[in-house]
């Protein structure tokens, strides 16, 4: 069987969520699927990410890529032309949107309904193309893979019955060997970090990006109560694209209340960054699942989340949660944390739990499982 992949999300360094869930998946669904599949990765602007360079590099999949100036007008309209040149009989949708003229059956993802829960987001063009061809490419899709169960409660409550083939998988994952607790060798590099950021030992983490849904001006709020509630209170590093402000506060706005915002960091950093920390606050009005507070969890430090519905599913117990509107709730949380010594260590040991249950391994395996399913007589 030879499967297309729409690799858009592996064409820029600076990736976010499903460039980072396919990143994760794809080597383990090339090793899991042996001779049984040939994937092929079709993308508008050459490849960048390494682990889509390598793994072309080392024949391990084929690449056909063009130099398209946008992103959507190719998606829609030119990768129909580099599917039909792969042969493909199956092509992945890791947006889940399916471009128009497809000549194969389509897989596609149900990561959320960001550009409808949010429309403030996203840009009106981006909004625009999901609210056109989301419902459609439902519609024709073979199948359809909800990263997490209240994502797919939610497609199915916005779209009715042309969701009700999708199917909730367990597609996000976390690697354990990358994300792991603070260890005797980290220290030097944990000394590089800590001298280059300008943080503090005891600081708290808040990793995503700048966008409005992701919520940190309550974060920002919780630090100006921890600064009347607390003699010392602990620095917040804000990690994630968007820049260095935050909020509407300048950068020296910001340093004042404790808080440092550090911009897009390599991924060595963001893992280092979150094993040196005291913990993670993730304040996100709305997830599709929530991939940092697994990778908190693995880190081997405690979480705070908001009780957005994905994120009580990601974090299952293993978490303090508090209201997204309440930053006087997420700064009682981090003081907790700061001084219940057995809550820590409680919460650290159920977050361990927690993100050994969540491997890539398995979502590859769920994700080979479905596109054999698609290519059987029948199906």
């Amino acid at each position: 069987m030879r499967v297309s992949i729409d690799a858009s999300s592996l064409s820029y360094p600076k990736r976010t969520g499903i460039g980072r869930m396919l990143e994760c998946l794809l080597p383990r669904m090339v090793d899991q699927a042996g001779n049984t599949i040939r994937f092929i990765l079709v993308s508008g602007q050459p490849l960048h990410h390494p682990v889509a360079v390598s793994l072309v590099q080392s024949e391990a999949v084929d690449a056909i890529t063009a130099s398209f100036p946008s992103l959507f007008v190719w998606q829609q309209l030119a990768m129909h032309r580099q599917v039909r040149q792969a042969q493909a009989s199956v092509h992945m949708c890791v947006d889940g949107l399916r471009p128009l003229f497809l000549p194969c059956d389509s897989l596609g993802f149900a990561n959320d309904l960001l550009w409808h829960r949010h429309p403030d987001t996203l840009a009106w063009h981006v909004r625009t193309v999901y609210r056109l061809r989301q419902r459609s490419s439902l519609k024709q899709h073979k199948a359809v893979l909800a990263i997490s169960r209240f994502t797919q409660r939610e497609y199915r409550d916005h779209f009715g019955a042309d969701a009700d083939h999708v199917e909730a998988a367990a597609l996000p994952g976390v690697d354990m060997t990358q994300f792991h607790p603070l260890q005797e060798d980290d220290e030097q590099q944990r000394c590089r970090f800590l001298e280059q950021t300008g943080l503090q030992p005891g600081y708290f983490v808040c990793l995503g990006n700048v966008m409005p849904h992701k919520n940190l001006a309550c974060a920002v709020s919780a630090w100006e109560i921890l600064a009347e509630r607390v003699d010392t209170p602990p620095q917040l590093a804000v990690i994630g694209l968007g820049g260095r402000t935050l909020a509407g506060f300048s950068t020296e706005d910001l340093s004042r209340r404790g808080i440092v915002s550090l911009g897009y960091l390599s991924d060595e950093d963001v893992r280092l960054a979150l094993r040196s920390s005291a913990g993670l606050v993730f304040p996100s009005r709305y997830e599709g699942f929530g991939l940092p507070i697994l990778e908190a969890m693995a880190s081997g430090v405690p979480v705070a989340a908001s009780t957005a519905p994905a994120l009580l599913e990601a974090a299952g117990n293993a978490c303090l949660s508090f209201s997204p509107d309440s930053p006087d709730e997420l700064a009682r949380a981090v003081c907790r944390l700061m001084t219940d010594t057995t809550l820590r260590s409680t919460l650290i040991q159920a977050g361990l739990k927690r993100a050994v249950e969540r491997s890539w391994d398995r979502g590859a395996a769920e994700l080979l499982n479905t596109l054999h399913r698609l290519a059987s007589p029948g199906s």
